[in-house]
């Protein structure tokens, strides 16, 4: 049986080194290296902090190290040139800037200088699902429920997205974006007053976007969600916590063999991103794997199609692990790839 199985990581870690960091990202990933995310190194390289810069509203308190949103000040002027910079569709305009990427750019660095390159790299975005709820405005609302702010954060991400699409595929044969999804875990709960049909055109239109740069679109959710709103969203990828999570993942046998079929692919969250780390190795997260693909299987979903295109990552970022935990558990999510590729020449 054909199959591709690659590793990668999700975008956060907890070194305060870009350099170091990924010197240790190329060392460990070979096919699929990403860029690092490294919020204690610059609280600016927070998930959500990093991509609000420059976004109309945007305030960020650098006493409390929060983000917060206002229509006070010079919300509307910068509202205005803001929606120039869309219509004039410049990228440039809505670039991170190395003072909150610092991985992103020493990422760059290091791949020009690479020979040969990686066939594919990944970078992430945060959904503007998670960014919208989690982050409020000046009265502590939630700022996905203000319709100037939604508009600000869904065309914001959209650009963003594709400059980093685009940035990366200056110097990579294959280029990856994530849309980290966390607050998806949330979605139908009575604290989220959002329709389905929102969630979806909303993750949607970031999916197209990194699609329309030539990238392959993913989206990451570390917890317990209808993994059917991201198969309608039309990403290319699901990267799910198959740790803590995998039952989750077996309630939409039908959905997710039609998802499959169509050329989707699933992103194992294989390796715990917790102390639990420590007591793991190499053919427990293997086996944890081949367990899966049974399981899938067993409710009818073709085994060729389950692995036909498969990555392997720890079940979410590392930014609050030690460097320690951290570095053994994206080596694990790497190491278990000829592990789990011998597993399955063998049945």
């Amino acid at each position: 049986m054909d199959f591709q199985i690659v590793s990668t990581a999700i975008g956060s870690l907890p070194h305060k080194n870009a350099g170091h960091a990924c010197e240790m990202i190329f060392q460990i990933f070979n096919e699929t290296p990403f860029w690092p995310q490294l919020p204690r190194r610059d609280f600016r390289e927070g998930m959500y902090i990093q991509y609000a810069e420059s976004l109309p509203g945007a305030v960020i308190d650098a006493v409390k190290q929060r983000l917060y949103f206002s229509m006070n000040g010079s919300f509307f002027s910068d509202k205005e040139r803001f929606m120039n910079a869309l219509m004039e569709d410049d990228l440039d305009a809505f670039a991170m800037s190395e003072t909150v990427a610092a991985g992103f750019y020493e990422f760059m660095r290091i791949l020009q200088n690479n020979t040969p390159k990686p066939p594919a790299v990944k970078g992430q975005i945060t959904g503007p699902i998670s960014l919208g709820l989690t982050v409020t405005d000046e009265n502590k609302r939630s700022i996905l429920y203000n319709p100037e702010f939604e508009e600000v954060i869904t065309n914001g991400l959209i650009m963003k997205a594709r400059w980093q699409a685009r940035k990366l595929a200056e110097l990579a044969p294959e280029v990856i974006i994530f849309i980290d999804e966390p607050y998806l875990a949330s979605f139908g709960s009575a604290f989220i007053a959002l329709e389905r049909d929102q969630v979806v055109q909303t993750i949607s239109l970031i999916s197209d976007a990194i699609k329309s740069e030539g990238a392959v679109s993913g989206a990451h959710c570390c917890g317990n969600t209808d993994w059917t709103l991201l198969m309608e969203a039309g990403v290319d990828i699901i990267n799910f916590d198959a740790v803590s999570y995998f039952a989750s993942m077996t309630l939409y046998p039908e959905k997710l063999a039609a998802f499959l079929q169509k050329g989707g692919r699933l992103a194992w969250g294989i390796v715990p991103n917790s102390q639990g780390v420590r007591n793991e190795n190499v053919a427990m997260v293997a086996k944890r794997f081949c367990d899966g693909i049974d399981v899938l299987e067993s409710k009818g979903i073709p085994r060729k199609d389950l692995l036909r295109s498969v990555y392997i990552t720890p079940c979410c970022g590392a930014g609050s692990m030690s460097e320690a935990d951290a570095e053994k558990m994206i080596r694990l999510a790497a190491e278990a790839v000829d592990e789990i590729k011998n597993n399955l020449n063998r049945t």
